[in-house]
């Protein structure tokens, strides 16, 4: 079963096996906290079956869904790799059964195991930050902003799962190397299916996302 796993199906035999040896699985029901945002990571999990909901606070105390999770998703990864706090709670939505590995199984197996922790939406409710630590903007890009522009930006930024459990000040150097681009009517700066590298804040205009063809929302 762990082959159907996305993160996982690269996997040898082996190395499934030992992944298997390693963890615990154990169920949970609906409404039932797996971790609260802010706690300290010590386990990464793997929904086998059921679902869960994304919860973040912000500053000022409201709590809002910022994502969903599903069998064969994954969370917990973020807080490991980056010894930070959690970014967000997990909650979840239904009777579930999940697959946990420890903070010490997860620094020994996964590593070694080169398992790549690839962001495709909803899959996992953290990130790590080295990558966008280490984007650069193109030559000519123009990356000052006015105060309006920035605070328009940070606010998108820091209620976005993937920031949450980034620091003040790598979030403004996030925010300092966002830059401009216009793009014209008809034209899709994203496909679905394309591997996720760039985040875009709408400052004018409007888009329309599709799925498999068919219009099912707007932003």
């Amino acid at each position: 079963q762990l082959r159907n796993v996305p993160v996982l199906s690269k996997l040898n035999d082996e190395q499934l096996m030992k992944l298997h040896k390693t963890c615990t699985k154990f169920s949970v029901r609906g409404r039932e906290v797996i971790f609260k945002q802010g706690k300290p990571g010590d386990a990464f999990y793997i929904i086998q079956s059921g679902s869960a909901k994304v919860l973040h606070t912000s500053n000022q105390g409201h709590t809002r869904e910022v994502a969903s999770l599903k069998a064969g998703d994954y969370f917990g990864e973020s807080a490991l790799i980056n010894r930070a706090p959690r970014g967000a709670s997990v909650v979840a939505a239904e009777e579930s059964i999940l697959l946990m590995w420890t903070l010490e199984a997860f620094k020994k197996l996964f590593p070694a195991l080169n398992v790549t922790f690839a962001k495709r939406g909803g899959i996992s409710a953290e990130d790590n930050s080295a990558g966008a630590c280490r984007f650069k903007p193109p030559e000519e890009a123009k990356t000052t902003k006015t105060k309006e522009q920035a605070h328009k930006i940070a606010a998108v930024v820091t209620e976005n799962p993937m920031f949450m459990s980034l620091t003040e000040h790598v979030i403004n150097n996030v925010i300092g190397m966002m830059y401009r681009v216009t793009i014209k009517k008809g034209v899709s700066p994203i496909e679905q299916g394309q591997t996720g590298d760039l985040l875009y804040v709408v400052e004018q205009g409007s888009f329309c996302v599709v799925r498999n063809g068919i219009v099912v929302g707007s932003l």
